[in-house]
């Protein structure tokens, strides 16, 4: 009795929600054609969308309107996933494990893996190409390095040619310090 259905000029409106139910509820946005697709969230002072972006056959969760405008997560054919500003943070109240990787791979092949791959268009000596930080906060909540791992180019050579380093440091006398 509540529910209140109205057409406008850009669609259907509905008032006071929809629910799909049923064995096996769907709900279809689009139909097969070459477009974009969205669910549009429409907020006071941002937008978020759901949406596929046709062109390249993503799905993109991201801010704004238009699909394809600053997407947070994208999902490829391969159901390879990828974060397009490279930032993601995992926050937890829970002490343990908060971020596994886990092969069920049976071969002999290591597994998992973890990479940090820095993917540079023009590699130099001296680039530092991966860094793991161990951060704390002292007694005055300043957060503080207090060991990092850390990996560098140092000549990066022909194929066959190249030289690194691999460091840990550990912060001592108020400083991070080499060991």
């Amino acid at each position: 009795d509540a529910t209140k259905i109205t057409t406008t000029a850009n669609g259907v409106t509905v008032t006071d929600g929809i629910l799909v139910s049923g064995s096996t509820p769907t709900v279809t946005i689009g139909d097969g054609g070459a477009e974009d697709t969205k669910l549009l969230f429409d907020g006071n002072a941002q937008n978020f969308y759901i949406g596929i972006d046709d062109s390249a056959d993503d799905l993109l969760i991201g801010l704004g309107s238009t699909v394809g405008t600053t997407p947070a997560i994208a999902i490829d054919e391969n159901n390879l996933v990828t974060l397009p500003d490279g930032h993601m943070v995992i926050a937890s109240t829970a002490a343990g494990d908060n971020l596994t990787l886990k092969s069920t791979n049976a071969g002999a092949e290591a597994g998992p893996q973890l990479v940090l791959h820095r993917d540079s268009a023009s590699p130099a000596n001296n680039d530092v190409i991966g860094r793991v930080r161990f951060e704390g906060e002292d007694n005055e909540s300043n957060k503080t390095v207090y060991a990092q791992l850390t990996s560098q180019i140092i000549d990066k050579g022909s194929s066959g040619g190249e030289d690194s380093t691999f460091q840990l440091e550990v912060f001592n006398n108020g400083a991070l310090r080499r060991i």
